[in-house]
């Protein structure tokens, strides 16, 4: 006897990445003739551009004592003035601890 799924399961087709088969960057909407990468604190594809002005972020971010990896994938591009005043600033400083 074969194995019917019941009628309530939804079966998912298989949808493609569209990383490569974007045309603009999702941030500034520039073409990505000449190179992609995504973002490091989104889901957006973008230009090398944008992508050097989120290195210049993550090396703010690295030089106001905070540890970038707590931003990894984030959902949103941190502000460094409005995190330098956030409540949660304490919890995200870079702990100096020895092993």
């Amino acid at each position: 006897m074969k194995f019917q799924p019941p009628n309530t399961w939804k079966v998912r087709k298989f949808k493609p990445d569209d990383f490569l088969h974007k045309g603009h960057c999702d941030r500034c909407g520039r073409p990505l003739e000449e190179g992609r990468i995504m973002s490091w604190f989104t889901d957006e594809t973008i230009c090398m551009p944008c992508s050097g002005e989120e290195e210049r972020i993550r090396y703010e971010i690295r030089e106001a004592g905070f540890d970038d990896s707590s931003f990894e994938g984030c959902g949103f591009v941190p502000d460094i003035e409005q995190l330098m005043e956030s409540d949660y600033a304490g919890s995200l400083r870079r702990r100096n601890w020895r092993r």
